[in-house]
């Protein structure tokens, strides 16, 4: 088995680069980013609907086909939960958490340290950070930053 370089790997995922944002910045790309939120709630609501719905044939025929519809509808889901996740890293958003909508963006201080400005769906901008090392929890107000 041949492993890859780093940089081959790179290059083939077409891997974005981290990416430090200034506040204005962040806030700036929270519309586009709360889009695709909304839209992987969406798609996550179907998928788990779609987990629910049971249906046994006594048909072998039928139920081989119902199968192979089943897990062909299962993966175009995932695959365009991916894309819109895809679409919020192109940016160099750090995604946290997509069921309670954390995400993150790398920022640095006047210091030059890294941090996260942290953000929630549903809030209208960016009121918070915390360090790398922490999370939502520990996050505080953007006027300490």
């Amino acid at each position: 088995m041949i492993i890859p370089k780093l940089e081959e790997l790179q290059t083939s995922l077409h891997l974005p680069e981290k990416k430090y944002f200034t506040l204005e910045q962040a806030n700036l790309l929270l519309p586009q980013i709360e889009e695709h939120i909304i839209e992987v709630h969406k798609l996550l609501d179907a998928l788990r609907l779609l987990l629910s719905i049971e249906l046994d044939f006594d048909d072998e025929f039928l139920s081989h086909a119902k199968n192979i519809r089943y897990t062909k509808e299962y993966h175009k889901l995932y695959v365009t939960i991916y894309s819109h996740l895809d679409a919020i890293i192109s940016h160099g958003c750090y995604v946290k958490d997509i069921e309670q909508g954390l995400i993150d963006f790398y920022s640095k201080t006047k210091e030059g340290k890294e941090v996260f400005l942290c953000w929630k769906i549903g809030e209208k901008n960016i009121h918070h950070w915390h360090s790398l090392e922490t999370g939502f929890s520990e996050r505080k107000g953007i006027e300490e930053l």
